[in-house]
């Protein structure tokens, strides 16, 4: 499991977060959680997009998610997430729904780093 925080492999580059967070490893930390609460409904704000065929709303939902991948340094996820966007500005729905799955595969990456990222990041 990619739980390093300097692991080149993990998801989330934590040390470029801290950075973005002006050096606050506790503001990162937070970050982290409210992402982790977040990107569940964002997500699914793409499927029911995708599932009701309106590439308009799909993209804009991508988007916001692109935004909150990249703002984390989750340079994997952001470009799943980028490449549906495009995808769906395009109208290619159906690209865009056969890359859901990808989609799915970055997040659950993001998400276990997240949860023991916060974990080992805890204040003793």
């Amino acid at each position: 499991m990619e739980t390093a925080a300097n692991n080149a492999n993990a998801p989330i580059d934590f040390e470029s977060l801290v950075t973005r967070c002006l050096g606050d490893p506790q503001f990162a930390k937070a970050m982290l959680h409210l992402f982790a609460t977040q990107a569940p409904d964002m997500v699914q704000a793409i499927e029911q997009a995708l599932a009701d065929g309106d590439a308009t709303r799909a993209a804009r939902a991508a988007h916001a998610l692109k935004g909150s991948t990249a703002n984390l340094s989750a340079t994997s996820l952001s470009a799943v997430v980028a490449q549906i966007e495009q995808h769906c500005l395009a109208n290619r729905l159906d690209d865009a729904r056969q890359a859901m799955p990808t989609l799915a595969y970055e997040l659950e990456r993001c998400m276990r780093f997240i949860e023991v990222s916060i974990a080992a990041k805890a204040p003793s």
